[in-house]
């Protein structure tokens, strides 16, 4: 599974930079279930504060799609979820939390 998270964790950074975001504004967290095959990912960023979430997931979704458009398995496996920092601060996202890993893409951690 850590090809999995690579690809996607790789690509969700790639779609950070595209959109000229800085580090510290966005967090990526995973957690894989191996008996299942999943990868499931939490995108959280303040610039999807006070954007309509069914639109941010749809690009995000779309972006992920054409650039892993060769590892067609990479996404079947996946489960997203893409969240606005300000509603993830206020408990809109209850699952990140022990299960959940940060996905470091850029060190040091970035905080909040």
């Amino acid at each position: 599974m850590s090809r999995e998270v690579g690809l996607v964790a790789g690509a969700l950074t790639k779609f950070a930079q595209s959109q000229g975001w800085k580090d510290s504004e966005y967090w990526i967290y995973y957690w894989t279930n191996p008996d299942w095959e999943k990868v499931h990912f939490v995108f959280v960023s303040e610039r999807f504060n006070d954007q309509d979430s069914y639109e941010t997931t749809r690009r995000v979704w779309a972006f992920l799609q054409k650039e892993l458009a060769g590892a067609p398995d990479v996404l079947r496996a996946l489960g997203l979820v893409v969240r606005s920092k300000k509603k993830v601060d206020e408990g809109g996202l209850y699952s990140i939390g022990s299960g959940h890993k940060e996905y470091l893409t850029n060190y040091p951690a970035k905080t909040s």
